[in-house]
């Protein structure tokens, strides 16, 4: 089972869902669009335009590490790169104007089930 992390990814008040989520059970995409539009969080998709669009690795694009002063974008050696890659920098302007938006290849990690932001995360045992 995927987590939710893998579809959505909260940036401030707006939300980047992967183009795919589109796909899943509508009752249950509705609700959730819904209860995002009634509670005033807009959201955008990301969208790929190629013939096959690889679905068991482009929802890793939402899993990029944002920091202060840096944006690390997962990039996996297919045709949705360089689109998620634009797209993303669209929705971060700021980062772009500072060329602060870097990209790491990430095809190794997601085979894990995560990607850069679920490797960043520490947890004290």
């Amino acid at each position: 089972m995927k987590n939710l992390n893998m579809f959505v990814k909260l940036i401030i008040r707006l939300y980047i869902i992967n183009g795919y989520f589109r796909d899943y059970d509508p009752k249950f995409r509705n609700s959730f669009y819904g209860a995002l539009d009634k509670n005033g969080l807009g959201f955008t998709e990301l969208k790929f335009n190629c013939k096959k669009p690889d679905e068991d690795l482009n929802w890793g694009y939402i899993n990029y590490l944002q920091m202060e002063n840096l944006l690390l974008v997962p990039q996996f050696g297919i045709d949705e790169d360089r689109q998620a890659l634009e797209q993303i920098s669209l929705t971060f302007p700021e980062y772009v104007v500072k060329g602060k938006i870097e990209t790491l290849d990430s095809s190794s990690i997601i085979q894990h089930g995560g990607v850069l932001n679920c490797v960043s995360w520490n947890i004290k045992q």
